[in-house]
Parts: structure tokens; C-alpha cells; sequence
């Protein structure tokens, strides 16, 4: 498609009697156009007036000025000089007279051309004509340089407004240029009470000779000289005072500065905070700050140590690849200076506990910002040192003192986040920090290693495997009921699915979020923190269950021995010796091991949610997670969902943990945590974990709409028969008391029949229908004791053959398949319109060195799978050199044409899924990756290109006219 030739790019219009500002994407247009969004720097001119302006842009620049009429009072026009497309300086030039409203009747009409995205803005009440504000207010900080023609006069206050501290070229047709100056400052001091010399850095004035006396080239060339002479001193001082902008920040900050003119603020852009819209400070750090502060115990750690580390981290956290090189001391002010408020009781005095001496407030910021901007030196020479570089020589300066402090509440890496992964010397990092200091592994862009911690530099005897979860994957979840013994029917149910996927492929590997409740959560923790299979996992739980269900020893006879056990279990406050349970729990989860530690769920992906009931007078559910319980959560009436970190807890063994979710009252007394709590089986309260999963999926994973796979498994539950109403007297003091219906509700309670209505409401109400697989048996008969070892047996027999399941079995089967690929943008999309072109690869989750991944290639050539954009069969057969990369990974390049959504399908033995993620947004997409941080990613990753640089000569075929 030729590029489009309009040139508007804003417009103020009058929709409906209510003003508005049409902005389109001519200013991305024309900097697709240039050689590098980022070593290239414009020069942005702004030309208000009418005489004389279009001879000059056409003779200066090439281009025609706006036609008169409607559109020049309505619109600001953009261009690009096409001699400078491949300069370092190139020049962009806003043309346009003094903006009024004008009325039009839809949206739609006054958007304009269809080849143009246009977003619509509403204006604050503002009169008809509003170029003053729109010059002042919303260019003027980004112009090197203004233009009049003699159209504006000089001698207009509200003119002179939209200039404050810009060098100002005044074009004028009188012979002689010192007496056009002259009058025109007279005629200033006349009419206005503005200081000229003090609102403009530089005021030139230029004669031009009468048209036609000579050349068009000559009569130009001394406004050319000087507004090149101009420019070049502009671009000087602007890099002197850190705001001297690259094509890509240029274009991010002035369309963050359009929508904030929009707004009700009078105050111009703050670019610093503007730059951060894509990764804002976090809104704890002034209690990340305290936590770290409370670690100290004197000004003078305080201030050899915390001081340089703190800034540090400050200084990692402001200046990532790809970010503006802004004043530091404008960057502290700016962004962290108030977080440090609250980092004692008396704002204004620092003092502590262990010491009698005391630091001013005023005087730690000050030895902050000096260190933050030492560290700016170095990093902004030609040379100079990246800022994970500096920090990570930090580090390594004070690996001493990082020995002795701990912190489960702040990552001291970064002191910005919460942590979730426990080393082996006892620090714990945050996700970020496993990214900036880990080791990436050559075949897994997502999997890291930490083999020496980056604070103590203690070696790791065994090395720290994390992998990331991709940020445009979709996530499979996995909630298993509890039950006792008759856990072993969601084992058989996991053994039936791994039979039908057919790939020696981890269980595990398919799932991203596990969540399981009393003996569920058992299966779970064995199955992701121990890597065991679903095979080892059924023989450990039939040996665990024998060995936990074993009444105590009593007398030979039954009476006595019946009351000997009534009275032992009410004193003894459960049915079965606690030391079995704790025997058995100790030796199937290592005593030293913490639920925070390195395990197959780390390496895996998987974050692990361990549901357990608070012992109180108003019971409510908690969770236990291997994840630290990060993510943003909506508040809950009954308090904060996970269990959150304090000091000591990333200590607790995962034991403790698989003591407190098993501890079914009844069965096993209540269990105690030190520095956390006491804790007993959920499964009364909310026996089925969907609910909570679905809500830490929103929590951990906010660019998942919805999850790609939910299996739910049941421990078991009577035949619809069961729930049948008769019209029998059931009143009976032996048959149905009070403690037996009492007994009857809790059970009916643990099965949530409250669960089911509502997920048969989203089923009904959403796509999630054919998301979430609920797999249970019925027991024709009556129920087995949730103790009775002995039924065993006879549960996985009536698993393993149900065929009522047979159909989810399949479903799931081909949707976890399908969930080990996922999409991935290659570039940001572009196109004219609303039509973006699109062009990205499918990949796998698996890399070629991992069990399972030449099966799979063989799996999917066997059955002739078949990729598929929305309902377009891609080209190519699996296994063909189409379908990989340079390092051997599965890559699927695709290149199509979407109007915002689109969804990925792998058709495979004739059923078709969709893949990992999809359907999918662009939007989402782009922000998922971090394709709009045009500023830098918090991880320091480098941002994917906006488009092939390669593809030069295409451009250069369409430079703006």
C-alpha cells in the first residue's frame, strides 16, 4: 500500500458541543520512516502564521504548507524533511495558524481519514480559539526552535506565552529587519506588560527581499542559515540539561504530553514521571525502605553501607537499556525522594535502638543523592559502566556486611520487590533480580540459574534453577479435592490423562498454577516440590496412607478399647497418633527443605497454592505459597488471602507446611508454626480450591484473560440418584439426630455444591465453558470413610475404568498439548488504519535437550498437526526447517493482517485447541512484552525492535512529501 499523504496530525473540533483534540498516528508514520528511533535525535520546528509560510517550507523543506480554508484553523500539520531522514538531526516540522473549534456532528465525522488511527480526546470547557495553550502547554517544551510569519504579531501577550524559553525566528517582509525589531519591541512594551528578553532565550528577526527580485533559494538562504545555526545550539543546550530526546522518546513523551493536556492539569509534562508509565515505582517502596532500615543498628552502617546499596539500587532501577539519560538529581527528586518519609516514626530524624547516635533526614537524602549521582557519571561516559554493572560491583564491595541481614519481606537485591526464591545461605530474591544476576540457559530464553548469590557470593551446592513464565503464554491450572484416602481417585484420573497424551513429557511441565487441599495438597507438594511421577506419587500415597491411618494400640478388649480410643481422641484432640503423621511427612519432605527453596516447581514454572484454615473463632481460608505471595490482590472482607512473608517465615520446612494442610480436625489435632500460626485443614470450609486458583491467576498473571486449562479433580461423590428427595418421616433420634445431620451438612459442605452453581454460571455466561474440566467418579452406594485404607484398591479400580470420564479425559489430553506452544511478537505491529500488520513466531515451551521434545515433533508430524490463524491453515509440515530456529527450538515465524484480536489454533488428530494464550489481543500482546517500554524494562532485557532495521531500502522508496 503506497504511504498515506495526509499530513494532519492535530486537530481541535467541536463534537456533539463538546470540545475535543484529534490526534493521529502522522507522527509514528513519519518516524517509521527514519534509519534508528534511537541514535537519531529531531530537531522539532514549529512555524505558526500565513504570510510567506508556504514559499518557505516549500523552498526550505520540500514540502507544500496546509491548503487555506476549513483545515488550516482546525488542524496542526506534521512533516518530515526528507534531506534529513538519515541525519542525526532530523528535522520534524509542526505547521499550523491559530487552532479554532469547529462543529461536527458524530465522532466518526470528525476523526477524518479512515488511512489515519485517530484517538478522539475530550478538551477541559475551553474557549473557541485554544493555539495559546496548545502551543504552550503541550509543544513548547519539546520545540528547539519557533517560527513566526508576520500573520501572529509579536505584540500579542497570549502569542509570546507559547514561546517561554525558546529561541524565537520572526519572519517579516519589511526591507530592513533592525527596524522591524525595534518597532515590534516597542509595540511589546505598549500593549503588553511582558518582559520579551525574559520569556525568549533568543529573538532574531529576518527581512525578506519582495518576492520575485531573486531566487526562491536566495531569498531563503539567511532564515535557513539561521535556523540550522539555531537548531545547533538548541540540540546543545537541550543535551546539557538531559532533556535532548531520541526519535523513540521524542515520540513516546509527546504523545504521553497530548493526553495529558487533555486533562484538567494546567502544569506542563513532567517527562521523569511520563517515562515511568510502563514500569511506575512500586507504591510500597517507602515499606521496603523500613524493612531494609530495620535491619540496621547504626548511623555509621547506616551510611558506609546502606546508603552507597540503597542508591545503588535506586540507580539499577532508573537507568535500564533503552532509557533517557535524565538529570539524576531531577530522577531522585522526582521518583524516589518521598519514599523515604516513612522509613522512621519522626520523619525528619533517623536514629536507632542500638545506638545513642542520630542522622537528619535531609542529610540522608543528600548522601543519597550524591551517591546516585556518582554512579550517574560513570554510566553516562562514553565508556561508562552499564547500571547492572555498577550495582552488581556494589554488590560484591559489601558482600561482608550482607551476611549477617535477612529479610523474607524485601528483596535486598533490589530493596523494590517482595521476594519469592530462598537461597541456600538464606537470602531470598525477587523474580527481577533472578533475571538480572542469574545465567540464562543457551536453549530456554525463560530458564535461569543462580549458582552464586549475588549478595553474600556464597557458591550454591546446588545450583538455583528458575524458570519465567513467558509473558504472552496463558496458564494451565490444576486444583485437586481433598479426601484422605480417596486421594488416590485424582491419581488414577492424572495416570488416565498422561496415558492418553502419549508423550514422556513431566505431568507437571503441563501446568502453571497447582493448588490442592488436604491429601490434594499432599499429591500436589510430592508431585512439584519433590518431581515425582504420577506412578512414584501413587505408590507413596497408598505407603503414606497406611502409615497415617493407624489406630492407636488398645486393650484386647472391644468395649474397652472402644472407650480407650473415644477418650485418647478427645484428649489427645484427633482420632490418629500426630507423631505417625509427622514421621511419615518428615521423610517424604526434607526437614531442611523450605517451601520457598529451589524444587521441580522452580525449574518448572509452577507456583503452588496450599489452602489451610485458621484455628479462631471465625475460621477463615489462608494460603501457602511457593511464590511469597507477590501479586497485586483485590481486598477480601476476610483479610489477605496468602500467607505473606515475615522474617523467619521463608524458613518453615515444607513438613510444617504438609502437617498444617492435613491436619483434619477429627482426624489430627491443629498445627503450629512458630512466627506464623496455627493452622488445620481447609477442606471444611472449602474443600474444591477452584475459586482461589482463578483468583491467584488473576493476581500472579494479569495479562491472562482467561486460563487455558483448568482440571479440577474429585476425590469422589454420590450418584445424582443420591440427592433424589422422598416423602418419608426421616425424623429419628437414631438415623437422624442432631449430630448425624450435622455430620451429613459438613460432608455435603466439603463437597461444594456452592462451587459447582457458580462454576455452571461462568460456564453459561463465559468462554471458560470449555476451559474447565471437572473429573469426578460416583459411588453408587454409600461413601467411603474418608480413613478406610482398605477401599483403596477398590477407588482406583472405579477410577480407572469410568467411563462417563473418558471425554474430559481426551479434552484435557489434546489441551495440554496444545498448551506447551505460545506466540510471541517479533516486532511492533504496524499498518495504516486499524489493519496492523503482524509479525511474530509460535514456540515451545520445550527446548531440544528436554525429555520429551523429539517425541513431541514426532507426535505432531504423526498426526498431521496443523497450525491455524483464526480459521487460515498456516504453510509447511512440522518438523520441516520452517518450524525451527538457528539453535534448534521449535519457531513457527507467521506474518498476517488483524484488526486487534486473532486466535492460534493446533489442529491435531482431528481436534482442534487453541494454543497457550490465545485468543489473543495486540494490545495485550504489546504490553505483555514490554514492546512500549520505550524507556527500559525493569529486568534490563533489551526491548524487541520496532521494525527491521534491515529493511532500509523499502523506507527510503517512502520518505514524507
Amino acid at each position: 500500500m503506497p504511504p498515506c499523504k495526509h499530513s494532519s496530525w492535530l486537530g481541535a473540533k467541536r463534537v456533539q458541543g463538546e470540545p475535543t483534540l484529534i490526534e493521529t498516528d502522522r507522527l509514528s508514520a513519519l518516524l517509521s520512516l527514519l534509519h534508528n528511533l534511537d541514535t537519531q535525535y529531531p530537531i522539532f520546528l514549529v512555524t505558526i502564521g500565513d504570510s510567506e509560510k508556504g514559499a518557505a517550507l516549500r523552498t526550505l523543506f520540500g514540502f507544500k504548507a496546509s491548503s487555506k480554508g476549513r483545515r488550516s484553523i482546525d488542524s496542526i500539520h506534521l512533516y518530515l524533511d526528507s534531506s534529513t531522514t538519515f541525519t542525526e538531526r532530523p528535522w520534524i516540522v509542526a505547521e499550523g495558524r491559530s487552532l479554532q473549534l469547529i462543529p461536527h456532528t458524530t465522532h466518526t465525522e470528525a476523526a477524518g481519514c479512515p488511512c489515519h488511527r485517530t484517538n478522539v480526546r475530550s478538551l477541559r470547557p475551553c474557549d473557541d480559539h485554544i493555539a495559546t495553550d496548545v502551543y504552550a502547554r503541550l509543544l513548547r517544551q519539546f520545540t528547539n526552535l519557533e517560527r513566526w510569519c508576520d500573520g501572529w504579531s509579536v505584540a500579542n501577550q497570549q502569542h509570546i506565552q507559547t514561546v517561554l524559553g525558546q529561541p524565537l525566528v520572526v519572519v517579516t517582509e519589511r526591507p530592513n529587519a533592525k527596524n522591524a525589531k525595534r518597532d515590534s519591541l516597542s509595540l511589546v512594551r505598549q500593549q503588553t506588560s511582558v518582559d520579551i528578553h525574559k520569556c525568549i532565550s533568543n529573538l532574531e528577526f529576518v527581512a525578506l527581499l519582495p518576492r520575485g527580485t531573486i531566487s526562491p533559494q536566495a531569498r531563503f538562504r539567511r532564515l535557513k542559515e539561521l535556523l540550522q545555526e539555531q537548531s545547533r545550539a538548541t540540540a546543545l543546550q537541550r543535551a546539557d540539561r538531559g532533556c535532548l530526546y531520541s526519535a523513540r522518546h521524542f515520540s513516546t513523551l509527546l504523545n504521553s504530553a497530548i493526553a495529558h493536556f487533555t486533562e484538567s492539569s494546567a502544569e506542563p509534562l513532567d517527562c521523569v514521571i511520563a517515562s515511568r508509565a510502563t514500569r511506575p515505582v512500586p507504591s510500597d517502596l517507602g515499606q521496603h525502605l523500613a524493612n531494609v532500615f530495620a535491619l540496621l543498628t547504626s548511623t555509621s552502617q547506616l551510611a558506609e553501607f546502606a546508603v552507597p546499596m540503597l542508591a545503588s539500587c535506586l540507580f539499577l532501577d532508573s537507568y535500564p537499556p533503552d532509557s533517557h539519560c535524565f538529570e539524576p538529581s531531577e530522577v531522585f527528586s522526582q521518583l524516589y525522594a518521598r519514599a523515604f518519609d516513612g522509613v522512621c516514626p519522626d520523619s525528619r530524624v533517623i536514629a536507632f535502638s542500638n545506638s545513642a547516635d542520630v542522622l537528619l533526614r535531609t542529610v540522608l537524602l543528600q548522601m543519597l543523592q550524591e551517591h546516585f549521582q556518582r554512579y550517574f557519571a560513570e554510566h553516562s561516559r562514553p565508556d561508562g559502566l552499564s547500571a547492572v554493572a555498577i550495582h552488581q560491583r556494589n554488590l560484591k564491595r559489601f558482600c561482608g556486611q550482607w551476611g549477617a541481614l535477612r529479610s523474607e519481606r524485601t528483596c535486598l537485591g533490589c530493596t523494590l520487590r517482595t521476594p519469592q526464591y530462598a537461597l541456600e545461605c538464606s537470602h531470598m530474591l525477587c523474580e527481577n533480580c533472578v533475571v538480572i544476576h542469574g545465567e540464562q540457559e543457551q536453549h530456554h530464553p525463560y530458564l535461569y540459574r543462580v549458582c552464586v548469590c549475588p549478595l553474600c557470593h556464597m557458591g550454591m551446592q546446588r545450583e538455583i534453577r528458575v524458570r519465567v513464565h513467558p509473558p504472552t503464554a496463558g496458564v494451565s491450572i490444576l486444583c485437586i479435592d481433598g479426601g484422605g484416602t480417596r486421594g488416590i481417585v485424582p491419581l488414577t484420573i492424572m495416570q488416565r490423562i498422561q496415558d492418553c497424551i502419549g508423550l514422556p513429557i513431566p505431568f507437571q511441565q503441563y501446568f502453571k498454577l497447582a493448588f490442592g487441599v488436604s491429601s490434594g495438597g499432599l499429591i500436589v507438594m510430592n508431585m512439584f516440590f519433590n518431581g515425582s511421577t504420577i506412578e512414584e506419587s501413587t505408590q507413596l500415597f497408598k505407603q503414606m496412607a497406611v502409615a497415617i491411618f493407624n489406630p492407636r494400640k488398645s486393650w484386647g478388649l472391644p468395649v474397652l478399647s472402644r472407650f480407650w480410643r473415644s477418650v485418647m481422641t478427645i484428649f489427645a484432640d484427633g482420632l490418629y497418633p500426630v507423631k505417625d503423621i509427622e514421621s511419615v511427612l518428615k521423610k517424604v519432605f526434607h526437614p531442611g527443605q523450605s517451601i520457598l527453596g529451589a524444587s521441580f516447581a522452580t525449574a518448572a514454572g509452577t507456583r503452588i497454592g496450599l489452602p489451610v484454615a485458621t484455628v479462631h473463632t471465625h475460621p477463615a481460608c489462608r494460603i501457602f505459597t511457593n511464590y511469597n505471595g507477590v501479586g497485586a490482590r483485590l481486598a477480601s472482607p476476610t483479610g489477605e488471602p496468602t500467607i505473606r512473608a515475615e522474617d523467619g517465615f521463608g524458613k518453615v520446612p515444607q513438613w510444617e507446611v504438609a502437617r498444617a494442610i492435613s491436619a483434619a480436625p477429627g482426624f489430627f489435632p491443629a498445627a503450629h508454626i512458630d512466627q506464623v500460626g496455627t493452622f488445620q485443614d481447609a477442606g471444611p470450609l472449602e474443600n474444591n480450591p477452584l475459586s482461589q486458583a482463578l483468583s491467584e491467576m488473576r493476581a500472579l498473571f494479569p495479562y491472562v484473560a482467561e486460563p487455558d486449562m483448568v482440571l479440577s479433580l474429585g476425590t469422589g461423590e454420590p450418584a445424582p440418584a443420591a440427592y433424589e428427595a422422598d416423602k418419608q418421616d426421616r425424623r429419628s433420634l437414631r438415623k437422624s439426630g442432631m449430630f448425624t445431620r450435622a455430620r451429613d451438612l459438613l460432608l455435603e459442605k466439603m463437597r461444594d455444591g456452592t462451587v459447582r452453581r457458580v462454576l455452571n454460571g461462568i460456564r453459561s455466561a463465559t468462554q471458560t465453558a470449555q476451559r474447565i474440566h471437572r473429573l469426578n467418579i460416583h459411588f453408587e452406594g454409600s461413601e467411603p470413610r474418608l480413613d478406610d485404607t482398605a477401599m483403596i484398591p477398590s477407588l482406583a479400580s472405579l477410577a480407572a475404568g469410568d467411563v462417563r470420564i473418558s471425554g474430559g479425559v481426551e479434552a484435557v489430553a489434546h489441551a495440554a498439548v496444545a498448551s506447551l506452544f505460545y506466540f510471541e511478537l517479533d516486532r511492533m505491529p504496524q499498518g495504516p488504519g486499524e489493519s496492523l500488520e503482524v509479525a511474530g513466531s509460535i514456540r515451545c515451551v520445550l527446548g531440544p535437550a528436554d525429555d520429551g521434545f523429539d517425541a513431541l515433533i514426532r507426535r505432531l508430524a504423526e498426526g498431521k498437526a496443523c497450525f491455524m490463524v483464526d480459521v487460515r491453515p498456516l504453510p509447511g509440515v512440522v518438523g520441516d526447517r520452517s518450524f525451527a530456529d538457528a539453535g534448534g527450538r521449535f519457531c513457527k515465524r507467521i506474518e498476517f493482517v488483524s484488526r486487534g484480536k486473532f486466535t492460534l489454533w493446533l489442529k491435531l488428530d482431528d481436534a482442534t485447541t487453541h494454543i497457550s494464550g490465545s485468543p489473543f489481543s495486540i494490545d495485550r500482546l504489546i504490553k505483555a512484552q514490554g514492546l512500549d517500554a520505550q524507556f527500559g524494562r525493569a529486568d534490563h532485557q533489551k526491548r524487541k525492535a520496532s521494525f527491521d532495521h534491515n529493511d532500509v531500502g523499502r523506507r527510503k522508496k517512502q520518505r514524507s512529501s
